[in-house]
């Protein structure tokens, strides 16, 4: 099921036909990632990273692809969805993983500036890449990083023998191989309610959603706050906007957008995922639900919308390979 912000490190498989030992690999490979992506975790590479005082940081590979990616999604969003919101999500409330907060009330946050990536360069090389930023300029990148691993995790298994793979990483669902007769169904789930929203019938590709209502917490002077940060004020989004589903080619894509469209808001939003050429489901806060590219027949979305949305591929320079996942599981400790 497509989840509004499941758990990063957890997984599910389903319809997975090919060789037996799935448990242990799917695992090592979510260790991987989640070791160098996770903000919360103090000795992730990430962590080390943005504590780093130099300007300039070597990184391995698994951390250059995943800011390749945060970069190109940046650029092509038009900074809506924005990496460098680190600091902004921490004073908005959301300072350790979610399975930990307690329930008690946080104050609200007026907004932390935003810097955006502009000055942020990455060096790729075959070995190791380098980043340069100014430093003290921290990186969140919890929503994409669960996204790049479904995708890199479901084209591992297929290159490791697997004929068909859908896998949900933390809610994000990448399909890989050859698909079912008529496609995987994925059921959606609603944010406001038990249950699922509709269904979505992917022949190949990825679907996420970003949502206001999961990862959100009460407030000292009453209210809801969360984690989704507009770029333009440093705070939580205030767009109108409460839940966005997109379909595309890869899930770090898919998570990107749909979380770009959410803070942009309607108008904006809308026309990001138009332009995208992906897929789209808006759900705004007056109970209006809006499909971007996406036709819904029977409460699910039609093959014609999802195959359409697959053809257009994520920005350049940071699709996933098998020869970039061999360089990732061989990086050297940082």
């Amino acid at each position: 099921m497509v989840a509004h912000g499941g758990p990063a490190h957890t997984a599910r498989l389903a319809g997975i036909t090919g060789p037996a030992d799935l448990g242990d690999r799917t695992r090592s490979l979510l260790e991987h990632y989640e070791q160098s992506w996770s903000r919360f975790r103090p000795t992730s590479e990430l962590s080390r990273l943005n504590e780093d005082p130099r300007p300039s940081v070597p990184v391995s590979n698994t951390l250059g692809l995943i800011l390749t990616c945060a970069l190109a999604a940046w650029r092509a969003t038009d900074g809506w969805f924005d990496p460098t919101v680190h600091d902004a999500v921490v004073a908005a409330g959301y300072d350790c993983s979610f399975e930990l907060f307690d329930g008690r009330s946080r104050p609200p946050s007026a907004g932390v500036p935003v810097v955006g990536a502009e000055e942020i360069e990455l060096d790729r090389a075959e070995a190791r890449s380098i980043v340069h930023r100014p430093p003290g300029l921290r990186l969140d990148l919890s929503g994409i990083g669960k996204g790049l691993a479904a995708d890199l995790v479901a084209e591992t298994l297929v290159a490791d023998g697997f004929q068909s793979v859908c896998i949900s990483v933390g809610g994000d669902v990448r399909t890989a191989g050859v698909a079912p007769e008529h496609g995987w169904m994925v059921p959606v789930a609603d944010a406001y309610r038990v249950g699922h929203a509709f269904t979505a019938r992917l022949t190949s590709g990825a679907i996420a959603a970003s949502s206001t209502a999961v990862r959100r917490w009460p407030t000292d002077v009453g209210g809801w706050s969360h984690h989704l940060i507009d770029p333009s004020t440093g705070a939580p989004s205030c767009s109108g906007v409460t839940s966005v589903v997109v379909a595309a080619a890869e899930a770090w894509w898919s998570e990107c957008l749909a979380k770009a469209a959410l803070v942009a808001g309607e108008r904006n939003g809308a026309a990001l995922l138009k332009r995208s050429g992906v897929s789209g489901w808006m759900s705004l806060g007056d109970g209006r639900v809006i499909d971007v590219g996406a036709q819904r027949s029977g409460g699910a979305l039609t093959d014609e919308t999802t195959s359409e949305a697959q053809c257009r591929r994520p920005p350049p320079g940071c699709r996933t390979r098998r020869g970039v996942q061999d360089q990732l599981l061989h990086d050297s400790s940082v």
